[in-house]
């Protein structure tokens, strides 16, 4: 019987990089600046306190921090961009990680494919954390799940295996008007 694969599917390692909340944000780019996992080209820094894990930072949450706050807002105003960079980063750059970080954004091991779209979607994020019955197991990244897009037939029917099963369908000729993927 086919199925829909699951977030079980498609976990990743765990990401080495850590650092710890009392680290300072000219720490966290270094760990950044020279962490790449294999295909993600963005990865999770992990703010550990002994051994849990209390929060995530990744590159993009770096950036946010240098964006003065007049530039977020709904009312916009005229920006001079010239210098902003570094005048930013050298007004924050001892602040501590745990002051920008976020918190864990999570999955369920067992959730669908979809479901994990909709948390990383939801909370604006690129990688997210695996659980499997509280345990960290590991990741998944956008680009694990556009890789799984790639796969995907288009003249199959997925919505019909993943209820029925392949085979009863197949067997009992079975189409309940289930759309196809199309394109």
């Amino acid at each position: 019987m086919s199925r829909e694969k699951r977030v079980r599917d498609l976990v990743g390692t765990l990401p080495l990089c850590k650092v710890g909340p009392e680290d300072d944000l000219k720490t966290l780019a270094a760990v950044l600046a020279k962490t790449v996992e294999g295909d993600n080209p963005d990865p999770l820094a992990l703010v550990m306190d002994g051994s849990q894990i209390i929060g995530t930072v990744n590159r993009a949450d770096l950036l946010s921090a240098l964006e003065p706050p007049y530039t977020k807002g709904r009312i916009k105003m005229e920006v001079f961009w010239e210098g902003l960079f570094t005048e930013q980063w050298c007004g924050i750059v001892s602040g501590k990680v745990k002051d920008f970080m976020r918190s864990p954004v999570v999955v369920d091991i067992n959730d669908t494919l979809m479901k994990a779209a909709h948390v990383m979607t939801e909370n604006r994020v690129s990688t997210v954390l695996v659980l499997d019955a509280d345990r960290v197991a590991g990741t998944l990244s956008v680009i694990d799940l556009i890789q799984e897009l790639v796969k995907i037939d288009p003249g199959k029917s997925y919505l019909s295996q993943a209820i029925l099963g392949e085979s009863q369908s197949a067997r009992e000729g079975n189409d309940i008007g289930l759309p196809k993927c199309s394109h």
